[in-house]
This record gives C-alpha cells, sequence and structure tokens, in this order.
C-alpha cells in the first residue's frame, strides 16, 4: 500500500476524520488516544531495546508492534508532530 494507492487511502482517512470529529473535544480525545498508543509502543521499543522482547527482524533495529523498523520510524515522526501539535495548542 505505498505509493499512490496508500496516499488515496491517507486523503480518504483524514476527509473522513474531519467530517466525523466536528467538536473540539472529539478531536482533543483522538489526539490523546493517539499519543497514549504512541507512548505504548514507544515502551515496547524501549523493552526491545534492554532484550526484554526480541526484535521481529533481529538485529539493532528495534520494531516495536509494527514489524518493520521503517514503520515504526514513520510512526514515531507522526507522533512526535502529533506530540508538538497537542503542547503547543492546549487549553
Amino acid at each position: 500500500m505505498e505509493g499512490f494507492a496508500g496516499l488515496l487511502h491517507w486523503f480518504a482517512y483524514f476527509l473522513a476524520a474531519g467530517i466525523l470529529l466536528n467538536t473540539d473535544k472529539l478531536w482533543r480525545d483522538f489526539f490523546r488516544v493517539f499519543i497514549g498508543v504512541g507512548l505504548f509502543t514507544g515502551l515496547f521499543a524501549l523493552l526491545q531495546t534492554f532484550g526484554e522482547f526480541s526484535i521481529s527482524q533481529g538485529g539493532l533495529r528495534v520494531d516495536s508492534v509494527f514489524g518493520n523498523a521503517i514503520y515504526f520510524t514513520s510512526y514515531l515522526l507522526v507522533l512526535f508532530f502529533m506530540i508538538l501539535f497537542a503542547w503547543f495548542h492546549r487549553s
């Protein structure tokens, strides 16, 4: 699902989110859940780093629950910007 088909799915996702999450409270709840899940996956990756859980791909690149280190890194990048956005727009 990489490439143009993936971009179309992301566009449809954000279009649906924009229509369904039409109040500030729903958006705040969405950000809190997204950040909460991100903290869980980050903790899981730290435990993989310290050897408590095995790394699916082997080697030193943690993949958390994603199974692929590159996808996990992209997720962490999106999570970082979501945290920044939530930090600067808190009320």
